[in-house]
């Protein structure tokens, strides 16, 4: 099987790489290519060797016939449902799928980007559907040329907070600022507070196991899938804690109280940018000093004091993210189907998606997990 395959367009000249190329942009040598962390050579490392492990990924340099790169492009082919789906590199660890873009001069418009995209298409195996999301307008200072074949708006957008204002005016983007601040001293009343960036691997490593096992109980609580249901999940953080620790981009912070950690958050940084992938906190009554709000406040003025300009706090609309960001980043979505088979799925995911929007569906969904759950620990016990 060959490492790497050549197609020729009219515009264009795609090079579709089985691993992913040894120049391909790393976190700390980016060179001219605009992106997010999510696409970068040492975090699609992270995402092959597990949630990516077993799947068909494709890594895709596109050339103009000059040969200056266009864009490279990291896409995946699994199995979903009985049926093949090509999309992006991610499994949900990323918050924003895009190329890799360079600065070329070319005016990207709908039908251009649909050509380009027909093309990288016939240049991979035949897929019955393709899922093409969380994809932003930009990237960087360019536009982003797959934005354009969106259908539909992401159902969630990305948020964050602009760090290039004067703290005055970050500390106002806070919901509840007098409150927040107010438990904030509640907090040193109980304990010796310490904020943290762990360094040392002990620290780190102690860090590290209390936010899985926050984020665990946090998933369990909202009744949702977690670790236990994917463990290439939580060894995707683990491997990437050790790896962007050793590229001094991580950002594992927490806030302790009396010897205890209370919340945790796990960032990396790229340039000027950070990136906030997990957060984590107690619950119990350290939940009503609101711990995690505490940290992210002591976090973006730390940020802010180390010359960081923007703090993106991840997909999702959730309401503290809401409350407590300047800044939204609309994303957006394409879903459709290849082939008959690829219809078929969709109709099938079409009427369930009407099912899930049924008050009586909304009721009972969260039964399944705590029913599976329970069989998982009784299994356990027996083993």
């Amino acid at each position: 099987m060959l490492d790497r395959a050549t197609t020729q367009t009219d515009d264009f000249v795609l090079t579709v790489h089985r691993g992913i190329p040894a120049d391909w942009p790393g976190i700390n040598a980016m060179g001219e290519a605009r992106g997010h962390v999510f696409q970068t050579r040492e975090f699609m490392g992270v995402w092959a060797e597990t949630l990516g492990a077993g799947l068909d990924a494709r890594f895709i340099d596109v050339r103009d016939h000059r040969g200056q790169m266009v864009m490279r492009l990291p896409l995946a082919i699994e199995m979903q449902d009985g049926i093949s789906v090509l999309g992006f590199a991610d499994q949900s660890c990323a918050d924003y799928n895009a190329p890799l873009l360079y600065p070329t001069g070319i005016e990207w418009t709908p039908a251009r980007a649909a050509q380009l995209w027909t093309a990288i298409e016939s240049a991979l195996p035949a897929i019955d559907k393709i899922v093409l999301d969380k994809m932003p307008a930009m990237v960087g200072d360019l536009v982003n040329p797959l934005h354009h074949l969106s259908s539909e708006d992401n159902p969630e957008a990305c948020n964050g907070s602009n760090l290039n204002l004067p703290w005055p005016e970050i500390e106002a983007t806070q919901a509840q600022l007098k409150t927040l601040k107010r438990k904030a001293r509640g907090l040193e009343k109980l304990g010796a507070v310490r904020f943290i960036i762990a360094t040392d691997p002990v620290e780190r490593q102690r860090v590290l196991d209390r936010l899985l096992e926050q984020k665990q109980r946090r998933f369990e609580e909202t009744l949702v899938p977690g670790f236990a249901e994917s463990p290439a999940s939580r060894l995707f953080f683990e491997n990437a804690t050790t790896l962007f620790a050793a590229t001094g981009n991580l950002h594992l912070a927490a806030l302790e109280v009396g010897g205890e950690i209370v919340a945790t958050s796990w960032t990396l940084q790229m340039g000027t940018i950070v990136y906030e992938l997990m957060i984590g906190f107690e619950a119990g009554e350290w939940f009503k000093h609101s711990p995690g709000r505490v940290l992210n406040l002591r976090y973006l003025e730390w940020a802010k004091a180390q010359g960081f300009t923007y703090v993106d706090h991840g997909i999702g609309d959730e309401e503290w993210k809401r409350e407590n960001t300047d800044t939204r980043v609309p994303l957006g979505r394409l879903i459709a189907a290849r082939t008959a088979k690829g219809r078929r799925q969709l109709a099938r995911a079409a009427l369930a998606a009407r099912i899930r929007s049924l008050p009586l569906y909304e009721k009972l969904r969260p039964y399944k997990w705590i029913v599976k759950r329970a069989i998982a620990k009784r299994l356990g016990r027996a083993a």
